[in-house]
């Protein structure tokens, strides 16, 4: 059973949470770092382990592994892996949003409350993954749940459980944990989000 901590928004449950970045000695402070903090969307309670070695991945091929895009800033990064629980492991499908007219119908899961943040693709497996309406209520749920479960919150990005590419930059980044294409919608947009980071070294 995943855990639960109290918080004015009513947060999905989390079954636990694991830092991906090399632990530092020294007396290092959480304060001395940027955190990055990447959670679950479309894991359910039994896919705990599919989720961390999805992030585990995805984190080796943008940060760790030699000559990744972003290992010149591991040094100044903590980038950890929180697992919020979703009723589904597969993101639905709403058909019709794209054309306008409606809010479209629901395929696959049957409704966007079976995720924990209710993203969903937009006319097909090809098309966009977002979240409902503006994102605000999403992006919220979000950042709560990673102010309740990690130790920072600087950037705060949701790994969407699909096959498919899928990338969207906003107040909270999605990125799909696609084994094909995931790493490379987190490089595109980890670009976005440490770029100031970059230009304030």
């Amino acid at each position: 059973m995943g855990l639960v901590r109290s918080q004015s928004l009513p947060l999905p449950a989390v079954s636990g949470v694991r830092t991906l970045t090399p632990a530092r000695g020294g007396g290092s402070h959480p304060a001395d770092f940027v955190h990055v903090t990447l959670i679950a969307e479309a894991y359910t309670a039994a896919e705990a382990d599919v989720f961390f070695a999805d992030a585990a991945r995805l984190v080796h091929e943008c940060f760790l592994a030699p000559g990744a895009a972003f290992a010149s800033l591991v040094p100044l990064l903590a980038v950890h892996a929180v697992h919020a629980i979703s009723d589904s492991g597969a993101l639905p499908i709403e058909y019709g949003r794209s054309s306008g007219g409606g809010g479209g119908n629901l395929r696959g899961a049957a409704a966007l409350s079976t995720t924990a943040f209710g993203l969903r693709r937009e006319d097909g497996p090809l098309r966009t993954v977002a979240p409902p309406g503006s994102g605000r209520k999403a992006y919220a749920l979000a950042r709560a749940v990673c102010g309740a479960w990690a130790p920072g919150c600087d950037h705060v990005l949701l790994v969407a459980h699909d096959p498919w590419y899928g990338g969207l930059g906003d107040a909270v980044a999605i990125f799909t944990s696609s084994a094909t294409s995931g790493a490379l919608a987190l490089r595109h947009e980890l670009g976005h989000i440490l770029a100031d980071v970059r230009n304030g070294l």
